[in-house]
């Protein structure tokens, strides 16, 4: 996700959740979500950039009245849903599209954005800096989704 996309994630978060505190939820507590619903605490807002077979699993996890941000499709474009899910559990479907955003409108959130980043406000998880010779595990971890945050390349 790009700077801009982190100060939006964060600015719809707010929004969304009317400033309350979320439960992390994992793709693996969605994924096992038809068997495990996590009891008494459903998701209330998921942020999807996976889209694909993952929607519809999000939709029978999610809160009544629960919201769900798509801001991508690495696992798929195209969908397949229940519809009934989705109107009977008042689910709202949201999405962002960045790259709609012009220079102008990009320009204060990225500025605001990496205030937060220099002040320690916004934080970036920083999963392992590999020597440059490993590109090849990285790309095999990041494709094999082992990776929790984000993965960098030292060139030195």
């Amino acid at each position: 996700m790009t700077v801009e996309g982190h100060r939006v994630a964060a600015q719809s978060m707010a929004e969304a959740t009317h400033g309350q505190p979320l439960d992390p939820v994992t793709v693996d507590d969605l994924q096992r979500g038809r068997q495990h619903q996590r009891p008494g605490n459903p998701p209330v807002v998921v942020f999807d950039a996976l889209g694909g077979d993952f929607v519809q699993v999000v939709l029978d996890t999610i809160a009544p009245r629960g919201r769900l941000v798509s801001f991508g499709a690495s696992a798929g474009q195209e969908i397949q849903i229940n519809i009934q899910v989705l109107y009977r559990k008042m689910i709202s479907l949201l999405g962002y599209g960045g790259i709609m955003l012009t220079p102008e409108e990009r320009r204060p959130g990225l500025e605001a954005a990496l205030e937060a980043l220099r002040s320690g406000a916004l934080r970036v998880r920083i999963d392992e800096v590999l020597p440059l010779e490993d590109v090849n595990d990285a790309f095999e971890r990041l494709v094999g989704r082992r990776v929790q945050g984000k993965l960098l390349l030292g060139l030195r």
